[in-house]
């Protein structure tokens, strides 16, 4: 629920709201060890992710909201990273962070920093020329996470629009309508102030 109404108060402002859905299969209680391995076996979860139309990569090229692949950015702890995937802990850790690499960022501090980097995934369905789908999981183009076919039914990644842009996938928000008339009262406002600073006194 609370995913969903983030998603809401994201298509009114930006004009798409999205929602990827996931199995985590390493979350959720232990429930046993594997006797080979001597890893948990835990019982997963269901996770909900909220993402922007900054995050979410599409043909645009397409008349509607319909997609063959669909790739996502969500950003995650390095380090929690670096220990579900050992193998490629020491190109991971020399990955930029979000903060890093952010040209324009929103936050408290100018000297904000993390250490979540951004992570990829790309969703093929099943189709004629994709039979078993496919399922990408990657940080950069030499480092991939998981290569697999697609684990879920459909594309997990589901989109709230106000409205349609027609002959086009993107949504459309009735908000955008309102940055003229802001920027108008914008401009009126700062002309005053600007006249009462300079000749108020």
């Amino acid at each position: 629920e609370d995913a969903l109404k983030k998603a809401v108060e994201t298509s009114i402002v930006l004009g798409s709201g999205f929602i990827k859905m996931e199995w985590n299969a390493t979350a959720g209680e232990t429930y046993d060890i594997d006797p080979e391995t001597g890893e948990q076996i835990n019982e997963g979860e269901i996770e909900f992710t909220n993402l922007t139309p900054l995050d979410v990569i599409i043909d645009g090229t397409k008349e509607t909201w319909d997609n063959d692949w669909i790739m996502v950015r969500t950003f995650q702890n390095r380090y929690n990273l670096m220990a579900k995937y050992p193998e490629f802990a020491d190109r991971i850790r020399s990955l930029p962070s979000k903060s890093d690499s952010a040209i324009y960022r929103l936050a408290v501090w100018s000297n904000d920093d993390t250490e979540d980097i951004p992570v990829y995934e790309f969703f093929h369905k099943r189709s004629e020329a994709v039979p078993e789908g496919r399922y990408l999981l990657f940080v950069d183009s030499d480092v991939i996470l998981m290569d697999a076919k697609m684990p879920y039914r459909t594309i997990p990644i589901f989109r709230i629009v106000p409205s349609e842009i027609l002959g086009t996938p993107y949504g459309y928000s009735p908000m955008f309508d309102i940055y003229p008339i802001q920027e108008g009262i914008n401009s009126l406002y700062s002309t005053i102030m600007t006249n009462q600073n300079a000749f108020g006194v």
